[in-house]
């Protein structure tokens, strides 16, 4: 029997991609979803999983509705204040809790790869290179500030990253190592939407089976290499 998912924000480009996979699923089955121009707030029955591609501004209902349901949540909302990450781990004590900056697995290993060149801070200066499509609102990306992350595990020789807005570029992450006399460059591009979709329905087949908590890629991927 399928397990029903129930999308937050609905209406957007990554809602309507989470949608198009979960139809097309054969363990989960979409049960339908909520944004401002559909709100949706009381399904026929209790969902498995809450997947949230939404907005800031969604996310006191988002807490509400899953508190509510009792059921996990993935969510990949990117621009969350302090109070509000500080939100989900408070949530994360009722229930699975898994967020992530991007969902791309790609990603995650790209920020492995940032924080190992990172600690030859004694050859090289650093800096991330971010570039989206014009209708993305934070800048830099979530994505963004998670690979300076990574890079701040190892070194603190890190300069502003550099952030573009171009037409309807999916993301194009890079990190570089500049020298004098050489330039390393780690890149990550997303070929379409679908990537970050499938990963956020992959990480929720895990999700749904691990106790309350408050999960990252960090979890996820060590229960791939175990």
């Amino acid at each position: 029997m399928s397990k029903n998912v129930f999308v937050f924000g609905l209406s957007g480009r990554m809602g309507q991609e989470v949608k198009n996979r979960l139809e097309k699923d054969k363990i989960f089955s979409f049960q339908g979803g909520h944004s401002r121009s559909q709100p949706n707030l009381e399904p026929k029955e209790s969902p498995h999983l809450v997947i949230d591609f939404s907005l800031p501004e969604g996310f006191t209902e988002l807490c509400q509705f899953v508190e509510k349901q009792k059921v996990p949540l993935v969510c990949g909302t990117t621009g969350l204040s302090k109070d509000q990450k500080k939100k989900l781990k408070e949530l994360g004590q009722k229930v699975p809790v898994f967020w992530a900056s991007n969902m791309s697995f790609g990603v995650y290993l790209m920020c492995q790869l940032t924080e190992w060149l990172a600690s030859y801070d004694k050859f090289y200066e650093y800096h991330v290179e971010e570039t989206h499509h014009v209708h993305k609102k934070d800048k830099p990306s979530g994505t963004a500030l998670t690979i300076e992350d990574s890079a701040r595990k190892s070194t603190q020789n890190l300069k502003q990253t550099i952030a573009h807005r171009e037409g309807e570029i999916f993301g194009i992450h890079s990190f570089f190592a500049n020298s004098r006399d050489e330039v390393i460059e780690i890149k990550h591009e997303a070929k379409n939407r679908g990537l970050f979709a499938q990963g956020a329905i992959d990480v929720g087949k895990w999700l749904v089976s691990q106790p309350p908590g408050y999960y990252g890629m960090d979890d996820f991927f060590k229960t791939i290499r175990s």
